[in-house]
C-alpha cells in the first residue's frame, strides 16, 4: 500500500496536475507571507500556487535516492561473537533509472559497502547483508554515506551523489 501510495503522489506531482486550493508553506520566502495568532499559537498562511507557478522548475520535488534497512537482527554466534543481519534497500525516486551506486556507510564503531545495479525509476532492491562485531550495537543511528560512484542518466555524479539519503525506518 505504501509503495502505491508513493508512485501515486510521485507521479502526480511528476505531470504537473495542479490540485485546486493546494497551500505551500515557502520556507525561504516567509516574509511574504501572513502572519497571524490565535491563542498564543502562530499561523503562517502562504500564497496560493497557480497552475502555472505549480509545474514551474522550482516547484517540483528534487530527486531522491532513499536507502535504509529493514529486517535488522543481532545473533551471538557459537564462538560468542556478536553478528547482525539486515536487508539495506535502495528506493529510487529519480526519474531515471540507477545504472551504478557504489558508496560506503560509517557508523560510529563500525562500515561496510554496498553497490547497486540497474535499479529502475521507481523500484525497490535490497542485498542482504551480515557483519561481526560490537559495532552492530551502534547501528540505531544514521551513518555517514561516502558515494564512491554514482551513475544516473542525466544527471552529473555530484548531482547523483547529493541525491542519496538515508531514511530512518519505523
Amino acid at each position: 500500500m505504501r509503495k502505491l501510495v508513493l508512485i501515486l503522489w510521485y507521479i502526480v506531482i511528476t505531470c504537473n496536475i495542479a490540485i485546486a486550493n493546494a497551500q505551500v508553506f515557502e520556507k525561504d520566502n516567509a516574509a511574504t507571507s501572513q502572519e497571524a495568532t490565535t491563542n498564543g499559537k502562530k499561523i503562517i498562511r502562504s500564497k496560493l500556487l497557480t497552475s502555472k507557478e505549480a509545474g514551474s522548475r522550482e516547484n517540483k520535488p528534487s530527486p531522491r535516492i532513499m536507502i535504509y534497512f529493514r529486517n535488522f537482527k543481532i545473533d551471538l554466534t557459537p564462538s560468542g561473537r556478536v553478528m547482525c543481519d539486515f536487508d539495506l534497500s535502495i528506493r529510487n525516486l529519480t526519474p531515471n533509472k540507477i545504472n551504478t551506486l557504489n558508496a560506503q556507510f560509517i557508523w560510529p564503531a563500525i562500515k561496510t559497502g554496498a553497490s547497486f545495479y540497474e535499479v529502475p525509476s521507481l523500484h525497490e532492491r535490497y542485498i542482504s547483508m551480515t557483519l561481526l562485531g560490537k559495532g552492530c550495537y551502534t547501528m540505531d543511528k544514521t551513518p555517514n554515506i561516502v558515494v564512491n560512484h554514482c551513475r544516473i542518466k542525466g544527471m552529473s555524479s555530484e548531482e547523483c551523489a547529493k541525491a542519496v539519503r538515508w531514511v530512518k525506518m519505523r
